[in-house]
């Protein structure tokens, strides 16, 4: 397809009075609607001779663009490049308590140069072919104790709007299952025995946990694509810098070891991000349902389930005792999935594959 009609294709897209701007980099140009939407136009065609001039299909200018005459660097994309699948508008769309997430693609991890970047992080293109609805905020404990009868927290001074927590992956497992239950879904996960022992149902397990129509704990494409909200900074209000200590931007999305008093904090007082999603930066860790990997890879993946081996599954978001580097979208941690293993600082929430 050449440049001029990839110009005109976005622009039937986007209606009368669309235009082009260009930017600093090359290979990105943003389209903007009159409803004021915007739509990123990957330009990876020679550019024909001579300006561009006005057309019918758009009452707005077209701008006279720059060659793409800088090519990509080689590798893995890093969060700040243009990615070969679209991400889609992020739009709120909330219904009681819990927000719809459409599919998509981004870069799941950091760059090297990203400030605090971890090891552990390798950026990578990630496709997720299904949407998914997420719960709005961590389970709260007031939660806990409607579905599931009992108060496992530590901080239970904190209230019935602050995180549940000091909960097992079992625990976290099993609250989901109650909640499908509940509203005639099909569990994702076998639970028996006391303490609660929990796995993938063999139904679901492995590539076929996003066919589960129950709810279930997310994985980590999931939990990343959401936090994210379509954003490549290291959170969804812009770059922690202070990797420790205090950080400002840290502090605006999340409660960390800086501003927490060292204890769990009512949810959703902090800065939602666009899917309107409160808390995945901070306050808990959230229990993911993979494995841990510690190497994720560079290489393009789609609908990513983990791996079926391994003891520690994985959590994800920062928490109130931690870090600001902790509270980054790409920060990664195992944990031990022991029905015994629990702590003070990790919560969980719920997705439902739509």
């Amino acid at each position: 397809m050449t440049f001029s009609a990839r110009v005109m294709l976005v622009l039937t897209l986007c209606g009368s009075g669309c235009i082009v701007t260009s930017d600093p980099d090359l290979w990105k140009k943003r389209e903007t609607g009159v409803d004021g939407t915007t739509l990123d136009l990957r330009v990876d065609a020679p550019r024909p001779d001579g300006p561009l001039h006005d057309n019918q299909i758009s009452d707005g200018p077209w701008i006279d663009l720059p060659p793409p005459d800088v090519k990509p660097s080689e590798g893995p994309p890093s969060p700040d490049q243009k990615i070969s699948c679209p991400h889609p508008v992020v739009v709120k769309s909330c219904t009681a308590g819990w927000c719809d997430i459409p599919p998509g693609c981004f870069v799941m991890g950091s760059a090297t140069t990203e400030p605090c970047h971890q090891t552990n992080e390798t950026a990578h293109e990630t496709t997720l072919t299904h949407g998914f609805e997420i719960a709005m905020t961590e389970v709260t404990q007031g939660d806990f104790y409607a579905v599931m009868g009992y108060k496992p927290s530590a901080n239970l001074t904190c209230g019935p709007a602050c995180p549940a927590e000091m909960v097992t992956w079992h625990e976290a497992a099993a609250f989901c299952n109650t909640l499908s239950v509940n509203q005639s879904l099909t569990p994702c996960y076998t639970c028996s025995g006391s303490p609660i022992s929990c796995t993938e149902a063999t139904a679901y397990a492995d590539a076929k946990l996003y066919s589960c129509p129950g709810y279930r704990l997310p994985t980590e494409a999931e939990w990343e694509y959401a936090s994210r909200a379509g954003t490549a900074t290291s959170t969804h209000a812009g770059d922690v810098t202070s990797c420790s200590g205090t950080d400002a931007t840290a502090g605006s999305v999340g409660w960390y070891f800086g501003n927490s008093s060292n204890k769990s904090q009512a949810t959703g007082q902090k800065q939602a991000n666009a899917w309107g999603l409160y808390d995945m930066a901070g306050n808990v860790f959230e229990w993911i349902n993979d494995h841990y990997q510690a190497d994720l890879g560079a290489a393009p993946v789609s609908d990513p389930w983990g791996t079926a081996a391994g003891s520690d599954r994985v959590i994800r978001g920062g928490a109130f005792d931690r870090e600001p580097k902790t509270l980054r979208a790409a920060y990664r941690e195992p944990r031990v999935a022991t029905t015994g293993y629990q702590d003070i600082n990790i919560g969980f929430r719920c997705v439902r594959t739509k």
